[in-house]
């Protein structure tokens, strides 16, 4: 299938895709709709992007600070002040985690109501 680009909005197609142009340029509501499909697409992906780097990452990370400042903290060695900022910002950080994962089924049932399909994740 060989590919060509839209006059109008100059992303490539193939050309035997049902629904796309193939010669002409699309018509505006074409042109929207493919535009809204591709902004959709990349926000799925940066939603699962960043999702998965609190998953992976950032939680473990402040997990391991908290449960180390408050270790310091019962034998001694650190302020309630810090242990306190640890542990608020444990929470700040697992709150941004789970506003990620939103982020991601939001993003995931925009992507299934723009291209009128169903998603699984």
């Amino acid at each position: 299938m060989a590919a060509t680009k839209c006059w109008r909005c100059s992303t490539r197609r193939l050309r035997h895709a049902p629904g796309f142009c193939s010669t002409a340029p699309c018509s505006g509501a074409q042109h929207h709709a493919i535009q809204k499909s591709i902004a959709d697409v990349d926000a799925s992906a940066l939603a699962q992007r960043q999702a998965h780097r609190y998953n992976t990452h950032y939680l473990d990370e402040a997990a391991h600070v908290r449960d180390n400042l408050q270790f310091s903290y019962r034998n001694g060695n650190t302020t309630l002040l810090d242990y306190l900022s640890a542990l608020r910002d444990y929470r700040a950080i697992h709150l941004s985690s789970l506003n990620a994962n939103a982020q991601v089924w939001l993003a995931i049932h925009q992507l299934s109501y723009a291209t009128a399909t169903d998603i699984i994740p």
